[in-house]
């Protein structure tokens, strides 16, 4: 899909599989809704519009940039404790969808305490949920840097990196969670995917195997088996 979108950035049949990726593998209703109303906008006569347009729900507006996170430092105590404060308020509001209280929460966080892994996860949460890939990646990065074993930020930075059609990165951030966690089925399928995008059909067929041993009855598990037959059988990936 990536190359299929460098190629012909006016490609239909490139674009709706990017908006499938986005609504029934990965679950990201904002970009699934961007890239739809994008189908929409591009190709109104295609006979797949009046779905996209179906599919497209209201954009919301997007929250302000987070300030520039200070080095870390030592932490005082009272400070630790008004971070972890700040911290909670900010998950409350975030729970609301008062996602510009939340970060305002979670950079009064990070200012009290630097080195909260948590909160840059979670600004980098509200980044992405609406849709700026740059700062979201930005965000996710600093977390794993503050706790290398957040693994999860390292799959979200793969997500963040496919969005942004950076394969190779996406690969990389992958392959560190599966070091980390070799039975994260979803790692391996979503590896599977970023292998198939970079054309390593080989090695998409068998992170595909690896995610159907460990979760064979998964919602994604009939769609590996699908594309693992259809490879074997003709040597190519649908």
């Amino acid at each position: 899909l990536n190359d299929a979108l460098r190629r012909n950035p006016r490609s239909a049949d490139a674009l709706w599989e990017m908006a499938l990726l986005y609504d029934k593998h990965l679950g990201f209703t904002s970009e699934a809704a961007q890239t739809y109303a994008s189908f929409a906008s591009l190709f109104p006569s295609d006979p797949r519009a009046e779905k996209a347009r179906a599919a497209t729900g209201p954009q919301k507006n997007n929250p302000p940039e987070a300030p520039a996170v200070s080095e870390p430092r030592e932490v005082s105590e009272a400070d630790r404790r008004a971070a972890q404060e700040a911290f909670l308020d900010g998950l409350v509001k975030q729970k609301a969808g008062d996602l510009r209280g939340a970060m305002a929460m979670y950079q009064k966080t990070l200012t009290l305490n630097p080195r909260h892994a948590e909160a840059a996860y979670n600004i980098a949460i509200v980044h992405r949920d609406q849709g700026n890939l740059k700062a979201a990646l930005d965000g996710f990065e600093l977390a794993l840097a503050l706790n290398p074993a957040m693994t999860r930020a390292a799959y979200m930075a793969a997500v963040t990196c496919l969005e942004s059609r950076d394969v190779a990165s996406a690969i990389r951030h992958l392959q560190r969670v599966i070091r980390e966690e070799p039975g994260n089925a979803r790692a391996h399928y979503l590896l599977a995917l970023a292998w198939k995008a970079d054309l390593s059909l080989d090695k998409s067929a068998a992170e595909f195997e690896t995610f159907l041993k460990l979760a064979p009855d998964d919602p994604l598990a009939r769609e590996a088996r699908d594309w693992l037959e259809s490879y074997r059988r003709k040597g190519v990936a649908r």
